[in-house]
């Protein structure tokens, strides 16, 4: 009889609504439709223990880290590291499936690992990271490389910048795409806050593109004197630094809504609720929130910026480069004056629908996974 598969969630601390966060969560929800939870258990953060034992009270569940390994600074991770080794080894499982790649599960386990690699992203753009967390970061993806089984990318470019970094993987790396799911939707009403309004969902960050969006709604917002820019994100230091001089110095101060820290009822309902949902992102290795907006019969503009065309499957209004503020402000009016009949954004959500469904995506993991499980 085969043993346990261990599911690595011990990465989410407090954002629990982050792409990789979802990433596993969409697999863990395919277990449990189909009833085959006791097949697996959850290594979890010791800050979230009390958040996923409530959340998935049905799966046996590990805990990571103590209360004093949180204050050690630089040191937390490797002390997290060290202990995520001494846990995982003293649980009988053959097999360890880790959603997300980084420092604290990059050691050597004496179970086989399949790990998904997202992205290179901070590799690629290190000059826009601390040197601290670049260094770490690179470890754990060197490290994953080397001891990993498996390696599980998200999308063709995801896939490109492995083999460009780590020419030796062909042979590890699989295909296993990835998924949105529409479990909390269905029945959200649109918020409607009293204006029109552009929609951004995502992270505050140089790569993310906020301040080129901020531009071009600059650009446009005399030409539509009613419709107001909604930002939706968990930090904002970035806006702070960054962003919110621009606001100021333009006048966008009551133009512009910060939503901070919203249910996921609430987003569906900010995503019913907008006139287009906007994307400038610089980097994804897929980029979950322009096809949850469209699943949502939400019209979507989106740069080409890596994997974005690729696994929106070119269905969606694009513009480029993405670093231009002119060009995404023409193609904002372009798109609001000209709006998607709903048979056209029925036709998207199919497709997305058949591509990217919680099925399809949680069939092929828990296949891959039982075929190495011994």
């Amino acid at each position: 009889m085969s043993k346990k598969i261990i599911i690595d969630l011990s990465f989410i601390t407090t954002n629990y609504n982050s792409g990789v966060a979802k990433y596993a969560y969409r697999f863990i929800e395919y277990l449990t439709l189909h009833n085959i939870e006791s097949e697996f258990c959850l290594l979890v953060n010791f800050v979230a223990y009390d958040h996923f034992r409530a959340t998935y009270p049905q799966f046996e569940m590990y805990k990571l880290g103590k209360l004093w390994m949180d204050k050690l600074g630089f040191f937390k991770k490797i002390a997290f590291a060290l202990e995520f080794r001494k846990v995982v080894n003293n649980i009988d499982s053959d097999l360890i499936f880790c959603p997300w790649t980084n420092p604290i599960n990059a050691l050597s386990t004496k179970q086989k690992k399949i790990a998904t690699i997202h992205d290179l992203q901070i590799r690629i753009d290190s000059k826009n990271y601390k040197q601290r967390d670049v260094w770490l970061q690179n470890f754990a993806d060197s490290n994953i490389i080397k001891h990993a089984f498996k390696v599980l990318t998200i999308s063709e470019y995801s896939k490109a910048q492995i083999l460009k970094y780590f020419p030796d993987t062909t042979e590890k790396l699989l295909d296993c795409s990835n998924c949105v799911s529409l479990s909390l939707k269905e029945d959200v009403a649109p918020i409607k806050p009293g204006y029109d309004y552009l929609l951004y969902v995502g992270r505050m960050d140089a790569m993310k593109n906020v301040l080129t969006l901020v531009r071009a709604f600059n650009e446009i917002k005399d030409i539509f004197p009613h419709l107001n820019l909604v930002l939706v994100s968990t930090a904002w230091g970035y806006y702070e630094k960054k962003i919110k001089p621009f606001v100021e110095s333009h006048g966008l101060i009551n133009r512009i809504t910060k939503v901070v820290n919203c249910s996921d009822e609430e987003l569906v309902g900010w995503y019913k609720g907008t006139s287009l949902f906007v994307f400038p992102s610089l980097r994804e290795g897929f980029g979950f929130p322009p096809i949850e907006a469209a699943y949502l019969n939400i019209p979507v503009l989106t740069s080409k910026a890596d994997s974005l065309e690729e696994v929106t499957l070119g269905l969606l209004n694009y513009y480029e480069p993405a670093t231009d503020s002119k060009a995404l402000a023409a193609r904002i009016v372009e798109c609001l004056n000209n709006p998607p009949s709903i048979e056209k954004l029925e036709e998207v959500k199919s497709k997305y629908i058949k591509h990217y469904s919680v099925e399809v995506f949680g069939k092929r993991i828990y296949e891959l996974l039982k075929k190495y499980n011994h």
